[in-house]
């Protein structure tokens, strides 16, 4: 059998533009880039979790260091709402913590709100925005059960950790 066969019957993928509006997603992962204009941005990578998008992609890109203050400002707020919907306890000190926090998200669930926009210097080019990211609300017999106190947790353990 060939590594590959160009007339091998494949089964279609659905490459429909996602909808505007809330779309259940894991987190799959997060890491720091750095952006044209010399900044640096966090890339949030999700996948949209059941439905006819199941398995698609959607990235949120939040300037951070960026010469443009609104910028910094939007992506601060929209890692605020992240940090909150996976409760964050405490401020993070530095990039490090960040991605620390981060990669306890990977592999979780929470609802990403999208909106599909023209760009701003070509009308005819799309991008899909992540407008906010918000808790998955949870049945109330799935609720996990209250978390530890601080004195009950292993710094050595990830999985004990308060956020």
């Amino acid at each position: 059998m060939p590594f590959f066969d160009p007339h091998e019957e494949l089964a279609g993928t659905n490459y429909d533009p996602i909808p505007d509006g809330e779309h259940t997603c894991i987190v799959n992962s997060s890491a720091w880039k750095d952006s044209a204009s010399g900044g640096n941005y966090l890339e949030i990578e999700f996948s949209i979790f059941g439905g006819q998008f199941e398995g698609r992609m959607i990235w949120d890109r939040l300037n951070l260091v960026n010469k443009n203050d609104m910028a910094v400002q939007i992506a601060r707020e929209g890692l605020a709402r992240f940090c909150r919907v996976f409760e964050c306890t405490q401020p993070l000190e530095n990039p490090q913590e960040l991605q620390s926090f981060m990669s306890s998200t990977w592999g979780k669930k929470c609802l990403v709100k999208v909106k599909n926009q023209p760009r701003k210097n070509n009308p005819d080019q799309i991008d899909l925005v992540v407008k906010n990211v918000r808790r998955l609300e949870q049945p109330e017999a799935a609720k996990p059960a209250p978390k530890s106190s601080k004195k009950d947790v292993d710094p050595k353990d990830p999985d004990k950790l308060p956020f």
